[in-house]
């Protein structure tokens, strides 16, 4: 530990000061002789300013230190503070962080102890929030400015945004509850300030198209938690139909947006009909060679071919049941396996317009569908690969 005598100069006898002597801290002050320095000595420092600009450790060691700041904390405790006081603290302590303020091990040890405190006594927590909020409402300025050192802080740290969102989605999963009241809030906020949601759209724009890696696996996870929750799907179909209903501008805007896209992008819209085109065919877009619906048809897909296949099936669509004297045109004949070539009885079958524009999606179960329906009536075989088994004697006959 220091003294006050820390830095004498001792000389032997009477001394007078001819010369000024300034305090050897920087403070500028002037070290003003006295009587009693003619014994022990002329000081470098004035009284207390050889612990100016040093911390505790510096000064007692790190044992030290730590029994120093026990007794102050032991003698402060339950003192009531002046205004004037916390006046000082509190402008002492303004534009600080709590690193500045108390050093490093000093700031995690005082956040540790408030999530603790804040973990034992949850009403502390929700008082100390309220406190924030009013404070944040009488005066707005505080609350621009905390949201501005936030943004820098996430800026400079994007370890703190990840460990973010991860605690959030792991709150939700173990509180369902606190997601939908959260959901309800955002709602509602939306509603009553339009303006934010505008802010927020602008963003989400502005960062794909900075990042458009992140889309790219937005628009992944969106379809996989469609695959696996076909629920949502429809959810969101119905809501996206109501949306149309209520509001036909926005479907008038959305369907402008989308056919300038095509014309200015020709490439999209040769990838889109590729995608139909593969979705159809019940295959991956790196399988697809071509386009099935512009292959020519095969010898035998003639008029009279289509009449007997009609006629077999007794001028009725044979998925919905509908007569041919209900309709306004002849029924369509349908190639359930999509093979063209393969103009056969076993392959083909009667359908009206709607039921047939049914069968271009999902056409492995179509194919599955047909021919099981044509077993039970018509006693056709198919292989284990739904390949078509032909009977010789049968297809004379016909």
């Amino acid at each position: 530990m220091g003294s006050i005598y820390e830095g004498y100069e001792k000389i032997g006898g009477f001394i007078k000061m001819e010369d000024k002597k300034l305090c050897a801290c920087g403070c500028g002050k002037e070290i003003i002789w006295k009587p009693y320095m003619k014994y022990q000595g002329i000081p470098k420092y004035l009284i207390g300013h050889h612990f100016k600009g040093k911390t505790y450790e510096e000064m007692y060691g790190l044992e030290g230190s730590k029994k120093k700041k026990e007794s102050t904390s032991k003698g402060n405790k339950g003192k009531i503070l002046s205004e004037k006081t916390k006046r000082k603290q509190s402008l002492a302590k303004k534009g600080k962080t709590w690193e500045e303020i108390m050093g490093k091990q000093g700031a995690y040890e005082f956040r540790k102890k408030r999530k603790q405190t804040y973990k034992d006594n949850p009403e502390i927590k929700k008082n100390a929030i309220k406190k924030m909020l009013q404070t944040y409402k009488d005066n707005p300025e505080k609350r621009i400015n905390a949201e501005k050192k936030k943004q820098g802080t996430l800026k400079s740290n994007p370890d703190i945004i990840k460990q973010q969102f991860k605690k959030r989605k792991q709150t939700y999963k173990d509180n369902p509850e606190i997601q939908k009241s959260a959901t309800k809030k955002f709602k509602q906020t939306l509603k009553s300030n339009p303006e934010i949601k505008e802010q927020q759209v602008k963003k989400r724009r502005q960062t794909f198209k900075d990042n458009p890696e992140i889309e790219i696996e937005r628009i992944k996870k969106r379809r996989q938690t469609f695959k696996d929750n076909p629920e949502i799907e429809i959810r969101r179909i119905k809501r996206f139909k109501q949306t149309h209903k209520e509001y036909p501008e926005i479907k008038r805007k959305q369907v402008r947006d989308m056919m300038l896209t095509r014309k200015n992008n020709p490439h999209i819209e040769e990838q889109r009909v590729k995608k139909i085109s593969a979705i159809q065919q019940g295959i991956e877009l790196k399988d697809w060679k071509k386009f099935i619906s512009k292959e020519p048809y095969d010898q035998n897909w003639t008029p009279q071919f289509r009449r007997a296949i009609r006629k077999r099936d007794n001028q009725i669509c044979m998925l919905c049941g509908i007569h041919r004297e209900k309709l306004n045109r002849a029924l369509d004949v349908h190639h359930f396996n999509y093979n063209k070539k393969m103009s056969l009885h076993q392959n083909c079958v009667s359908l009206c317009n709607l039921c047939h524009l049914k069968t271009n999606g999902n056409r492995k179960h179509w194919t599955k569908f047909f021919q099981s329906l044509l077993t039970e009536k018509y006693g056709y075989q198919y292989g284990e690969n739904q390949e078509v088994i032909i009977n010789l004697e049968e297809e004379k006959n016909e």
